[in-house]
């Protein structure tokens, strides 16, 4: 980064206990592969190896390398502003309006399929065969519609945002001021 730049950070954080609010939908999909598993759909070892590569940090977490007495502010980068947002949750007040379950199910699965099925299905054994990979996947985001339309209350997910703006301080400037009688005492210690 250079000198004088500034830096806006838009992320998805976590409230101060670490949870991001979709909780509950993580487990819900977790749920389902389990499932998955112990029908046989899913092997142990592909449902081992999933993972959605993601961690929100707390407000405290994006602050502290911020703050004096860390080794990153002593590397001259200050935190200019931090705004933390809760937005709402777009499906969920529009299941309040019209109480249609299955249009939040619909929604909620389309997020997480655009979101997180190309992560977590990564896992699926090279020796499957593609249509084979694709029933998985459509079993899956079957039952995890099937799942969120149950229950959409305990699925809705009010995101945390926390907005940022890092700076990097210029260095300070070193003035140098010429001093004839030091440079001639330094060359001339230095050639004669």
């Amino acid at each position: 980064m250079q000198p004088s730049a500034q830096l806006v950070i838009i992320a998805s954080g976590a409230d101060a206990q670490g949870n991001n609010s979709a909780e509950g939908l993580i487990d819900l999909a977790n749920s389902v592969l389990q499932d998955l598993v112990k029908e046989g759909t899913l092997y142990r070892d592909e449902y081992e190896q999933m993972a959605i590569p993601t961690y929100y940090r707390t407000t405290q977490e994006w602050k502290e390398p911020l703050t004096p007495g860390s080794a990153v502010k002593a590397s001259a980068l200050s935190l200019i502003h931090f705004e933390e947002r809760v937005l709402p949750d777009p499906y969920f007040e529009q299941y309040q309006q019209n109480c249609d379950a299955e249009a939040f199910a619909e929604a909620y699965t389309g997020f997480f399929k655009a979101a997180f099925e190309p992560c977590l299905f990564v896992s699926l054994r090279d020796a499957r065969m593609p249509q084979s990979r694709q029933e998985v996947i459509d079993l899956f985001l079957q039952r995890l519609q099937s799942g969120l339309a149950q229950n959409p209350e305990r699925y809705s997910c009010r995101w945390f945002l926390q907005l940022m703006v890092i700076a990097k301080k210029a260095p300070p400037r070193i003035e140098v001021q010429s001093n004839r009688t030091l440079a001639r005492q330094l060359f001339d210690s230095t050639f004669t």
